[in-house]
């Protein structure tokens, strides 16, 4: 995909709210920006500022600090004293709860922002372009039909056409999918991705879902506490997390504390755990005597039934739990003291009581700070 440049750029955006318990700051000097064209996801546990951020955006609270510029507009500047009505700064938005108007057919739900907008389109330009939306959304044949008769899936399509009819620039999206079951979840997770990518659309994801984070985006930003804390390609994100936070936040890791005891030229490095020496790859920041946490996947653990010789990286481990999920077992194992969590291959045939030894990967093994 072509990006011509900067979409949405988002610059030191603080916004606070008053709650039982005081003052709560919801985003705390936020800065990204999204190339056009992009899938943009903010990734976060509930309360972590993601939907607030998403919402300083769409022109629907009002930051107390920083700046939005979306193409070539300057949307909000706290310094300039200027914030665009959520009307005027051509921006779509799909909400958790669809927002569809429950007394109107699908076709006069879609074309409601063109009547109501001031465009002034003729009744023809109006139908020409529901049309067009609707078709994108499949959801042809149904122009007639009340908006509640819908099924969710369809109510989810109709919220997604009515942002479409307006041609934005950008489209939010606020947890859009969390009202649908896992199968129809799963379907609309892929129709969406590949509706937008079709359109070169600029998209801003919110979700908690790290499944849906990492299927659907191109790049991804981790929030905690009203701040990015790691922003990058799901998948660099997920094999090579930077904190201890976005390693346990995504996914079901295993970290194994120790310390830095041998370092090499080449990157790799020895840290000394309670459960055996572990080689791995060292960051730059890493040191010798740094107490550190080794992070590994569930499913870059390798089962030996008799390690190879002299092998490195090999613990020894008895199987507590197996669960079979159908796709594969999930395995829990103690080494030494310590649970290790395995996902292995359903054929691997193991039950509680085996003894097996659990091989690491070195280059699969991420060291973190504690």
């Amino acid at each position: 995909m072509k990006h011509n440049g900067i979409m949405i750029k988002v610059s030191d955006l603080s916004k606070t709210f008053q709650t039982d318990r005081g003052e709560v700051l919801a985003a705390d000097q936020v800065s990204f920006s999204v190339q056009t064209g992009t899938f943009f996801t903010l990734l976060g546990p509930s309360g972590c500022g993601k939907s607030t951020t998403l919402r300083c955006i769409a022109g629907l609270e009002k930051p107390e600090q920083g700046e939005i510029v979306v193409g070539d507009r300057l949307l909000f500047s706290h310094n300039r004293g200027l914030s665009v009505p959520p009307h005027k700064r051509d921006i779509g938005m799909v909400f958790q709860s669809y927002a569809i108007w429950p007394h109107m057919t699908v076709f006069e739900n879609v074309a409601f922002p063109l009547k109501v907008g001031k465009k002034g389109f003729s009744r023809r330009q109006i139908g020409e372009k529901v049309q067009k939306a609707i078709i994108l959304v499949q959801l042809e044949g149904l122009e007639d039909r009340p908006a509640p008769q819908l099924s969710g899936g369809q109510q989810q399509r109709l919220a997604l056409a009515r942002a479409l009819v307006m041609e934005p620039q950008v489209l939010l999206l606020d947890e859009p999918l969390s009202n649908l079951d896992a199968k129809l979840r799963e379907q609309m997770r892929i129709e969406l991705t590949d509706l937008l990518n079709r359109l070169g659309i600029t998209a801003l994801y919110v979700t908690h879902d790290q499944l849906e984070a990492l299927a659907m985006s191109q790049i991804m930003a981790v929030m905690k506490d009203g701040k990015i804390i790691e922003w990058g390609e799901p998948k660099e994100i997920y094999i090579r997390p930077k904190t201890r936070f976005v390693a346990d936040f995504i996914g079901t890791p295993n970290f194994l504390e120790g310390k830095i005891i041998e370092g090499t030229s080449m990157g790799m490095g020895v840290v000394e755990t309670t459960e055996g020496e572990i080689t791995c790859q060292l960051p730059g920041w890493a040191k010798r005597e740094d107490r550190v946490a080794v992070c590994i996947r569930p499913e870059n653990v390798t089962v030996r039934q008799k390690p190879l010789n002299e092998e490195k990286n090999v613990l020894e481990a008895k199987v507590e739990l197996v669960t079979f999920f159908g796709e594969y077992n999930d395995c829990q194992a103690m080494v030494g003291e310590k649970m290790v969590r395995l996902r292995l291959h359903p054929s691997i045939d193991l039950k509680k009581g085996d003894g097996v030894s659990l091989f690491l990967p070195p280059e699969m093994c991420t060291v973190l700070k504690i």
